[in-house]
């Protein structure tokens, strides 16, 4: 693909696997039989890549498959949906990776996660610095940060982007205080920092939403941070201010993947110059409307079909 990439996403492409229950799962020893499962490609960089497609951006992804039926899968699905996947390595003796979540029937779930291949090395910086030339963002998952080698590739990849003028986001996911390497690494390089109110807790040490995100704006030193609050919409910290966006209110059919779509919705606002407070508003909107559907793909082919269901709710997306 020769069209340059807006984006670029370092994140896993796993295979999800669902199983939608209908009381709290529990590892009882016992066989169950459920009336409902779904299958469908899924991992935060797969999910945030597909996203960003659908909403016309241009996206490259950076990732790891194995050389298996799965993998073949999956980098199909990118194919389809226009994603650029010379960066996604394929470890032929190595095992795609699989989630397998049970979704309870308010929505929430509870995931297991084999990473498989993208256990791997699979960012390698050298080949990336000229695809990240022609790019505006740089989107960097913190699940990165369970492999041995992760630390180094998502400080690595900050660098080079800081060096390039390339804005960078990161989502710390489980990103703790506990790994103090990472974030003294990524501090004045990151632009955007995305996490849920339990993660910030983990990460700061503190139970006050405003204590805890100065608290990471000391550690970081990042234009803004958007924290994800579920029903309760997401809070923006920038320049001292504590600002709150609203949710959407929809009925949730299944929540997996609605914090990569928050993030996807997001970046797009940020690249397309919009304020933080609209790309936040944009981010709560791709985050309800995922949350209508199964799976983490269920996402919206372009900003007419995201109004057309959310219209009611709020103000349509802008473009």
């Amino acid at each position: 693909m020769s069209q340059a990439c807006e984006v670029v996403v370092i994140g896993d492409l796993l295979l999800d696997i669902l199983f939608y229950i209908d009381r709290r799962a529990k590892i009882d020893g016992l066989s169950h039989v459920i009336s409902r499962a779904f299958i469908s490609p899924g991992g935060v960089g797969g999910n945030i890549s597909t996203a960003l497609s659908r909403l016309g951006v241009k996206t490259c992804l950076v990732s790891a498959v194995g050389g298996d039926a799965i993998g073949r899968y999956l980098l199909e699905d990118l194919e389809n949906e226009g994603i650029d996947s010379r960066h996604v390595k394929i470890f032929r003796d190595k095992h795609s990776g699989v989630t397998v979540a049970f979704v309870e029937p308010d929505g929430s779930r509870t995931l297991f996660s084999y990473r498989g291949a993208c256990e791997e090395r699979y960012a390698d910086l050298d080949s990336l610095a000229e695809t990240l030339k022609g790019s505006k963002f740089l989107f960097i998952s913190g699940y990165l940060a369970h492999s041995p080698w992760g630390e180094e590739a998502m400080i690595g990849a900050a660098e080079l982007a800081y060096k390039l003028g390339v804005e960078v986001g990161v989502d710390l996911h489980e990103i703790s205080g506990e790994k103090p390497g990472i974030l003294e690494g990524l501090r004045g390089k990151v632009s955007y920092v995305f996490l849920n109110v339990e993660e910030l807790r983990g990460v700061s040490g503190e139970r006050n939403l405003s204590k805890a995100t100065k608290k990471l704006d000391e550690m970081l030193k990042p234009r803004a941070i958007f924290v994800k609050r579920g029903e309760k919409g997401s809070t923006i910290s920038y320049s001292d201010k504590l600002i709150n966006i609203p949710a959407y209110r929809v009925k949730a059919i299944d929540t997996t993947g609605c914090g990569d779509a928050f993030d996807a919705g997001v970046i797009y606002g940020i690249i397309r110059q919009q304020s933080l407070e609209e790309a936040a508003r944009l981010g709560n909107m791709m985050g309800a409307y995922k949350a209508t559907g199964l799976g983490a793909r269920h996402l919206p082919r372009g900003l007419e079909e995201l109004n057309a269901l959310l219209h009611k709710a709020g103000t349509p997306a802008k473009g």
